[in-house]
């Protein structure tokens, strides 16, 4: 159901025409995030690809024993921002990086002597795009192998693993969520050249190529009104994060996916039409971090298939991948948020539990289509006990 239809439905509901498409968008909105909360719907898994990085190094390093503060030989190449560092021996979280990335902090103080030693920096996490609720299975995908499902860890024994082994993932374990930093500036531009006419509003977001893992969204940069130009932008000064830009459709002010790029500080011309823009940006602040066990060495492909949330709707032909026989358990979830919001106390709690009510039966329904569960796995790992839905809505 599309959005302008779910609102008209809702306005009927209400049995009030006044009621503003904002503060609808809201109460459909809600309904929809809590839905999505209460159960892994099969109309919810998504597969995503991924890849790891291998291990890189920084040769040399100054530590100072009770400080959190390391000084670094040279800039990297990849930020360590939130990775795993060895150093004589120890294994220790890295904070954060300063913004000429020839520092960092560590989450605790350096216990030991001073010196210059020797430090490792881990690629061990892998980062899912905003939105993932959970994950359900990871694949790999090895140059020399067939394809292998990784076995599912708890955090708490993932922790019992030696953290510094490196080699091909056998494991993973969903760890935290986390955001980056995000831009605190816009991006600037110029103009030259042909190609975009109209005002278009710019962002741009930090990005970690190792991980995947992304800030939220800067400021918004608007444009003056432009005539049939390319548009060069220029992101912010930071050095140690690669950086991704958005842009707005002609008119418009919600951010879809424009570029990416490693480089701290390359330009990007941007004379691209508003259809080829990418996907647009998900409201969820964090992303899902899954650890990886050993430490990938190599460069791995990774399917994963997981459990996302109910995107939020925003234009009239936005949808929801609800079937069409729960639309009316969302649409009295809806009611619920909005009976509640105008303090109509007695009505909310009525509409709160007929929605309770009809989340109950569609999770029996969803289970009652289901098939007997099956093992998945090889004799020398721990089996999986996957079920497999055979819903067909």
């Amino acid at each position: 159901m599309e959005l302008a239809d779910a609102r008209q439905r809702l306005r009927d509901r209400l049995e009030d025409e006044s009621v503003t498409d904002a503060k609808l968008d809201v109460y459909l909105n809600d309904a929809a995030q809590e839905l999505g909360q209460a159960f892994d719907w099969p109309w919810l898994l998504r597969e995503f690809s991924l890849s790891t990085r291998g291990v890189y190094t920084s040769a040399d390093a100054t530590f100072t024993k009770g400080s959190r503060v390391v000084s670094l030989g040279g800039a990297l190449s990849s930020t360590p921002f939130g990775h795993t560092m060895i150093a004589n021996n120890r294994v220790m979280r890295v904070a954060n990086v300063e913004s000429s990335a020839t520092k960092i902090h560590l989450e605790s103080t350096w216990p030991d002597p001073d010196g210059t030693y020797d430090v490792t920096f881990l690629n061990d996490e892998i980062a899912l795009p905003r939105g993932v609720k959970s994950v359900q299975m990871l694949v790999m995908h090895d140059a020399s192998t067939v394809p292998q499902d990784l076995t599912s860890l708890t955090a708490q024994e993932m922790r019992w693993l030696q953290q510094d082994t490196t080699g091909t993932p056998a494991q993973f374990s969903t760890y935290r969520r986390a955001t980056l930093p995000a831009p605190q500036e816009a991006p600037t531009y110029a103009t030259g050249g042909t190609g975009l006419t109209g005002v278009y509003k710019y962002w741009q977001t930090y990005w970690d190529p190792a991980t995947g893992g992304e800030s939220r969204l800067s400021p918004a940069l608007t444009t003056t009104s432009l005539s049939n130009v390319t548009v060069t932008l220029t992101p912010d000064t930071r050095q140690d994060f690669g950086v991704r830009f958005y842009r707005s459709r002609a008119g418009g002010s919600t951010p879809y996916f424009l570029s990416e790029q490693t480089s701290p500080t390359a330009t990007y011309q941007d004379n691209r039409g508003d259809d080829y823009l990418g996907d647009r940006v998900t409201d969820e602040p964090q992303q899902l971090y899954v650890r990886l066990h050993p430490v990938p060495d190599a460069v791995y492909q990774i399917t994963a298939h997981a459990i996302i949330l109910p995107p939020a709707m925003k234009a009239d032909t936005d949808t929801q991948p609800f079937p069409e026989e729960d639309v009316p358990t969302w649409l009295r979830g809806a009611e619920a948020v909005a009976l509640r919001a105008t303090k109509e106390w007695q009505a909310a709690a009525l509409a709160k539990q007929d929605f309770m009510a009809g989340i109950a039966s569609m999770k029996q329904r969803h289970v009652q289509n289901r098939v007997r569960p099956w093992i998945m796995g090889g004799s020398s790992r721990r089996p999986r006990r996957m079920v497999i839905d055979v819903t067909t809505s």
